[in-house]
């Protein structure tokens, strides 16, 4: 009963972001649908009918447990109705906050969540593309958090809920105003906040963590307001899987070597860039400042290709001259 009340919410919200990636996309996305949806979507699948068939509603078993047994914090202080859901949904958000930043430090657990990272484009689907394992994990850290907090049993299907709704929406490609987008960030996680996470660049995918609110991003440290090359020059995936995977091979994907997040990019410094430039094979160094920023110690760098974020969206066919070499960002 539990998992159909969780169903038709997110069914209507899937289907409202859907068509609204096909009326006003905010990216042409690398990929096609035919060649990304059928692993996207067959992975849900699988993970519908594994969930149904070993645990069923495990969050509202865990909640109706503490119930019965009169477990958990909620419990013990006696705390009102009204007072008990909105805590349990606000607690459960930010331990599910943890529980992301947890997946991208370690390496055991990046190499089941990379499968989420590995698409090659960001639309409704994405918020849907999670290993099995990673489902099964995260249904037994949110069964722990709802025992320890004795969450009410509908606060925590209402969390439920609300996950699977906010997950879809920011990662839909569609397109929001840009003064609407930035009042929506301070409640809500929005397409354009959450898209940075899925950059190729470490430093940006180890930000923007949240799902459904940005208050944790923000208390934290961890919130980017925009990626280095702008919302329409931001390059998606993981840059060691730039093809397409069925679904087979992205079941397959945690067991497979993958180069460590953390070392797919680094920071170099002025000395070291000059002396790298000087190499026979120098790297595409791609400056996105503008011409006013030329100052400090590097000052303008010859030879470098020049596209400021404010000119990307003109000029984003000069990135893909470098992609046979490494690349530094000024």
């Amino acid at each position: 009963m539990e998992m159909w009340i969780r169903f038709w919410p997110f069914f209507a919200v899937f289907s409202i972001m859907v068509t609204w990636e096909c009326l006003s996309p905010r990216r042409i996305l690398s990929q096609r649908r035919a060649e990304r949806w059928p692993t996207n979507l067959g992975l849900t699948l699988l993970n519908m009918v594994l969930v149904w068939a070993v645990v069923g509603g495990l969050a509202y078993m865990a909640a109706t447990f503490a119930a019965e047994q009169q477990i958990g914090l909620l419990h013990w202080v006696s705390a009102p109705f009204w007072f008990a859901v909105p805590a349990s949904i606000l607690v459960l958000d930010f331990a599910l906050y943890v529980q992301h930043r947890l997946f991208h430090s370690f390496p055991l657990l990046w190499r089941v969540h990379q499968v989420h990272h590995a698409d090659l484009g960001v639309d409704a689907t994405t918020g849907l593309r999670f290993h099995p394992i990673e489902i099964f994990l995260s249904l037994a850290y949110k069964a722990v958090v709802i025992i320890a907090l004795g969450a009410p049993a509908w606060a925590a299907v209402a969390f439920e809920i609300l996950l699977n709704a906010t997950s879809v929406f920011n990662h839909s490609n569609v397109s929001l105003p840009e003064r609407l987008d930035q009042g929506l960030r301070w409640f809500l996680v929005t397409p354009d906040m959450h898209r940075i996470h899925h950059s190729t660049r470490a430093v940006e995918t180890h930000a923007n963590f949240g799902f459904s609110v940005p208050w944790w991003d923000r208390l934290c440290r961890t919130y980017r307001a925009e990626p280095a090359l702008g919302q329409l020059g931001l390059e998606i995936g993981l840059s060691w899987y730039r093809a397409s995977l069925p679904l087979g091979q992205v079941l397959l994907l945690p067991f497979q070597t993958s180069p460590p997040l953390e070392k797919t990019w680094k920071e170099v410094s002025p000395l070291q860039l000059r002396e790298m430039l000087a190499e026979e094979n120098p790297p595409y160094v791609l400056d996105v400042r503008d011409l006013g920023e030329f100052t400090g110690e590097l000052g303008h760098i010859a030879g470098a290709h020049l596209l400021p974020v404010s000119d990307l969206d003109k000029r984003l066919n000069e990135l893909a001259l470098g992609r046979s070499r490494p690349v530094v960002l000024v």
